[in-house]
C-alpha cells in the first residue's frame, strides 16, 4: 500500500471558503475512480501546518495515474508519504497548454479557473468519458473570454466556445493569438462570418455570427505530424449552437450561467440575466450538439434558481441529473451562492 499527499494550492480556499476541504476530497475521490486500482481513504490533513489531500493506493501510481492526479483543480505538488517523510513525486506537465494560462486574462465577471477545472474534471470522470475517449471535444456555450476553454486545453482536450458579446470573443481571440506567438507555438488561425436562416420552430429567423478558430501545436514537427489542438470561440447567440456545430459533436457541454449580478448571458439575441430564461432558449440546441453519452455540467447562482428548479428544467429538456453523494454548494460572495449540477441525455 502506498500513501500519497497532494499539497493544496494556496489560493484554493479563497475560491470555496469553508467548503474548500470537502470539495478537494470529493474531486479526488471522483477522479480516483479512473486511477488503476482506484484510490482509498481520501482525507484532508495538515502536515507542518500545510493542508494536503492524502490518499492511499494499492500500488505505485503509473504515469497515466499521475496525469490524473496532477489534473486535480487544487493540485500544487505531489509527495509520497513514507515513514513520516514527504518524498517529492515528479508530475510532468500534460495537455496542450501550460497550466495557469486560464488565469492570465482578467476581467469583470470572470469565472475562477480553479472552479472551472473542477467542473471539467468531474464531468469527464464521473461519466467515464475519460476512459472512453481521452481526446474530448468540450463546449462552453457561455464562454465569456474563454476561461473554460483554456482550462480544457490545459487538460488535453479540444476547446470550443460561444459568446454573445462580440467584444469579449474578440478579446479572447487576440489574447490567445498573442500567447501563441509569444510562446512560439506553430499555429494557423481563421475568422469566418456565419450567416444563416433558421426555419421551423424558430420562425424563419436569420442570424449572423463570427467564428474565430485556431489550430496549433507545440512546434513545427508536431504540427506537421498532426499532433494539433483546436481552440475556437464564436461570437454569436448560444441558442443557435446546433446551427454552428453538427449533431452530437461534443463530449461535454460545460457552462457557468449568469449570476444576475454584473453580467448576463443571452436568450434570443438579447442580454439575459436570468438563468431560467437562458436555459429555456438554449437547452434544446445544447442537447442537439451533445453526444448521446456526453455530459452537461452547469454552475449557477442558487439565489436566482433553486436546485429543484434546475432539475425540473433539465427534466423538461430531456436531461437527467446525475445523482452524486457530494454537496457542491458553496458561497462565492454575499450575492452569490454557487452550485453545480451534472446531467446526461435521456
Amino acid at each position: 500500500m502506498k500513501t500519497y499527499a497532494a499539497i493544496i494550492n494556496p489560493g484554493y480556499n479563497s475560491v470555496y471558503f469553508e467548503k474548500s476541504k470537502s470539495l478537494a476530497a470529493a474531486e479526488t475521490e471522483i477522479l480516483g475512480s479512473s486511477v488503476a486500482g482506484g484510490v482509498k481513504n481520501v482525507r484532508v490533513a495538515d502536515i507542518a501546518n500545510v493542508p494536503y489531500v492524502v490518499f492511499d493506493s494499492e500500488s505505485e501510481l503509473s504515469g497515466e495515474d499521475l496525469n490524473i492526479i496532477r489534473s486535480l483543480s487544487f493540485f500544487y505538488a505531489l509527495y509520497e508519504l513514507r515513514g513520516g517523510a514527504l518524498l517529492p513525486v515528479d508530475t510532468p506537465e500534460t495537455g496542450f497548454l501550460d497550466r495557469g494560462v486560464g488565469a492570465m486574462l482578467k476581467y469583470t465577471g470572470k469565472t475562477n479557473a480553479i472552479f472551472t477545472r473542477m467542473a471539467i474534471n468531474i464531468a469527464v470522470h464521473v461519466t467515464g468519458l475519460y476512459k472512453k475517449r481521452p481526446r474530448l471535444n468540450i463546449l462552453d456555450p457561455v464562454a465569456g473570454k474563454g476561461t473554460a476553454l483554456f482550462e480544457a486545453l490545459s487538460c488535453g482536450y479540444d476547446a470550443y466556445g460561444i459568446e454573445i458579446d462580440a467584444k469579449c470573443a474578440d478579446e479572447a481571440y487576440q489574447f490567445f493569438k498573442k500567447y501563441l506567438e509569444t510562446a512560439k507555438y506553430k499555429h494557423e488561425t481563421s475568422i469566418q462570418k456565419i450567416t444563416q436562416k433558421i426555419s421551423g420552430q424558430r420562425e424563419n429567423k436569420a442570424f449572423t455570427a463570427l467564428r474565430h478558430n485556431f489550430t496549433f501545436a507545440a512546434n513545427k514537427d508536431d504540427y506537421k505530424n498532426k499532433k494539433t489542438a483546436v481552440f475556437e470561440i464564436i461570437a454569436g447567440d448560444s441558442a443557435y449552437a446546433d446551427a454552428y456545430y453538427k449533431k452530437r459533436f461534443f463530449d461535454a457541454v460545460i457552462g457557468d450561467l449568469p449570476y444576475g449580478v454584473r453580467h448576463g448571458g443571452v436568450a434570443g439575441g438579447k442580454r439575459e440575466r436570468s438563468p431560467k430564461e437562458l436555459l429555456a432558449n438554449c437547452l434544446p440546441a445544447w442537447r442537439s450538439v451533445l453526444a448521446t453519452d456526453g455530459v452537461l455540467a452547469l454552475s449557477w447562482n442558487l439565489f436566482l434558481l433553486t436546485r429543484n428548479e434546475m432539475i425540473s428544467i433539465l427534466n423538461e429538456n430531456s436531461f437527467s441529473a446525475i445523482d452524486l453523494p457530494y454537496d457542491f454548494e458553496h458561497r462565492v460572495d454575499q450575492a452569490i451562492k454557487r452550485d453545480i449540477i451534472f446531467a446526461k441525455n435521456r
